[in-house]
């Protein structure tokens, strides 16, 4: 346990009022670092006992959002520097900053007018991947002065690491690689209302459950589940269920492609449900799909090998490449493919046999990518941070 005052100066944390699968990732941080304080927007209301303070100190204005087809929204968004200020008025030891945007750029000129303080940048993985084109020469720029002021930088994976060596000229001596960011819900700790739909318990040789987690967006491809179940001969489609948990602006759409495709009876659309409720989904589901057109990194994934379940993955997310071990714990298609998606999950009703082997793989995979496993990255990457 270390005595260091700690503070993580982060825009975003969670959803809405909830830190989501910060929070247990926070709460095992503050077991070895108890002088924790979190500033983020929004006022977050905990669940567990023992997190840290959490104040809403960032505050954020967006100009512009022009959506792109298929792909992350372009936006400019301005963040207002008088959080900055509480951070000069009580300098930690140790800050904390995420990626590269115009907060963590507050951050590190607090840090020059703050000499002692520490800095650990949180870089989770390879931004130019999203982006098509690789940093440009201002950016680069912004970026390296970031990395130059940071005393440690964490990534998750080796894309992240390869970004900073390559791109931005980081040494590899200063680089921490370890999974910091991972997401396991637990059960629902109440009772389950009777007037709440959820998936029932069964065996693979009823049928084999698909479980899709997230926003209902174009961008996130479940059009294209819904279409590689339509493509299934029909002696298969009666042996499957597709379950889809989540809302977004494109439910309506995707409630009509399963009316047009005769698929009410094998597709079930569960709405969005409580962070808590969704180890019920995965518990109960045999394969998981994520279908995504593009994602930087997405935590659904690691929610899915929590739970032992095979995954079918998108090459589309940057988790891929951790998420699936190919042929032994599932497969990875090209985004936007359909065709592939619907072989795969032919596949697994052909070989419903092969659901225990590819879960155990599922379960090993998912020991690196723990709460507790990712709390002992945090905490190493701190305490290197605070030496140098």
């Amino acid at each position: 346990m270390s005595d260091a005052s700690v503070t993580w100066l982060i825009a975003r944390m969670g959803y809405g009022s909830s830190l989501l699968y910060w929070e247990p990732l926070l709460l095992g941080y503050c077991e070895h670092f108890p002088n924790t304080r979190v500033l983020t927007s929004e006022n977050k209301t905990l669940v567990q006992k023992g997190a840290p303070a959490v104040e809403n100190a960032v505050t954020f204005r967006r100009l512009f959002s022009r959506k792109q087809k298929g792909s992350y929204p372009q936006s400019l968004i301005l963040v207002n520097p008088r959080s900055i200020i509480k951070v000069l008025r009580s300098p930690p030891s140790l800050l904390i900053l995420s990626e590269f945007g115009l907060l963590t750029i507050y951050g590190v000129l607090a840090g020059f007018l703050r000499p002692s303080m520490r800095i650990l940048l949180l870089a989770e993985s390879d931004p130019g991947r999203l982006a098509g084109v690789r940093t440009r020469r201002l950016r680069a720029w912004v970026r390296r002065l970031i990395c130059w002021r940071a005393a440690r930088i964490l990534t998750n994976n080796r894309a992240g690491e390869g970004y900073l060596i390559e791109e931005l000229r980081v040494l590899p001596g200063k680089i921490s690689r370890g999974a910091y960011l991972v997401s396991c819900p637990g059960f629902a700790s109440e009772a389950i209302p009777a007037k709440r739909s959820f998936p029932v318990a069964h065996s693979p040789d009823e049928y084999i459950a698909f479980l899709y987690v997230g926003p209902i967006i174009e961008r996130k491809g479940v059009s294209d589940l819904v279409a590689a179940a339509a493509l299934l001969p029909p002696e298969v489609r009666r042996r499957i269920r597709v379950w889809v948990v989540g809302d977004g602006d494109q439910a309506v759409q995707l409630k009509m492609e399963i009316e047009a495709a005769g698929l009410q009876n094998t597709v079930c659309l569960f709405g969005a449900q409580p962070y808590q409720d969704l180890g019920l989904f995965y518990a109960n589901a045999d394969v998981f799909v994520m279908p995504t057109h593009q994602d930087y990194r997405a935590l659904v994934g690691f929610e899915a090998l929590a739970f032992g379940l095979p995954v079918i993955h998108s090459r589309g997310d940057g988790a891929a490449p951790e998420v699936v071990d190919e042929g032994r714990n599932g497969f990875t298609f090209p985004p936007g493919d359909v065709h592939a998606i619907s072989t795969c999950m032919h596949w697994f009703v052909d070989n419903a046999r092969r659901l225990s082997e590819f879960r155990k793989r599922s379960v090993e995979l998912s020991a690196q990518f723990s709460v507790v496993a990712a709390v002992d990255v945090l905490v190493h990457a701190s305490t290197l941070a605070l030496a140098e």
